[in-house]
C-alpha cells in the first residue's frame, strides 16, 4: 500500500507543477508581465501557488491582466491589498472593485471571507487534477499489486458515471 501512496504523491505533484516555458505562455495569453510575473512566477516556484492552479485560471476561468493579479496576489498567496494593487498598479480602491468583480465572475460572493475563498481554492483548483490523479492510479492496468484491476475499473467508470449525473441539472416532468 506504501508504494500506490507514494506513487499518488509522486503523480500528484507532477500534474500540479507546469514547465517554465508553459507558466511563461500563460502570462503571455493572460497579459501579465513585468513585477505582476515575477510575483506570479515566484508564487509558483514557492509552492504557493500550483502551475495546474494558474492553468485553470487563466484558461477555464478566463481570468486576465490586473483581474488575474490582483485575485492570485490577494487571495492565492496572500498579500496585503496594499501589495496586491501597487504590483498589479491600480489604485487601491479600484483594486477592491476589481477583485470583488473577479470574486462574482468565479461564482463567490465579492465579499467572502477568507474561508470561502480558500474552500473555492481547494476545490477549483487543486482537487480537480486529484480526482483525475485518482483515477488514473485506481484504474491502472494490474494495480498497484497486480490484483483487483477488473475491479478497479468497474470502480472508476462508477465514479465517472456519478460525477457525470451529478453534474447535469435535473429534469422534472409536470
Amino acid at each position: 500500500m506504501d508504494d500506490v501512496v507514494g506513487a499518488f504523491l509522486d503523480k500528484l505533484g507532477a500534474i500540479r507543477r507546469l514547465p517554465d516555458g508553459e507558466v511563461a505562455a500563460l502570462l503571455r495569453v493572460a497579459d501579465v508581465d513585468g513585477d505582476a510575473a515575477a510575483a506570479i512566477r515566484a508564487g509558483i516556484a514557492s509552492g504557493g501557488l500550483f502551475g495546474a492552479g494558474l492553468r485553470e485560471l487563466v484558461g477555464r476561468h478566463a481570468l486576465r491582466g490586473q483581474d488575474l493579479t490582483l485575485f492570485v496576489l490577494r487571495e492565492v498567496l496572500e498579500r496585503s491589498h496594499a501589495a496586491a494593487c501597487r504590483i498589479a498598479g491600480v489604485d487601491e480602491r479600484t483594486g477592491r472593485k476589481r477583485l470583488a468583480a473577479v470574486r462574482a465572475k468565479l461564482g463567490l460572493p465579492p465579499d467572502a471571507p477568507r474561508s470561502a475563498v480558500g474552500q473555492w481554492l481547494v476545490t477549483e483548483l487543486i482537487a480537480p487534477p486529484t480526482r483525475v490523479l485518482q483515477l488514473q492510479l485506481f484504474t491502472m492496468e494490474g494495480g498497484a499489486d497486480g490484483q483487483g484491476s477488473e475491479e478497479a475499473q468497474d470502480d472508476g467508470q462508477a465514479r465517472l458515471a456519478l460525477e457525470a449525473r451529478e453534474s447535469r441539472p435535473e429534469t422534472r416532468d409536470g
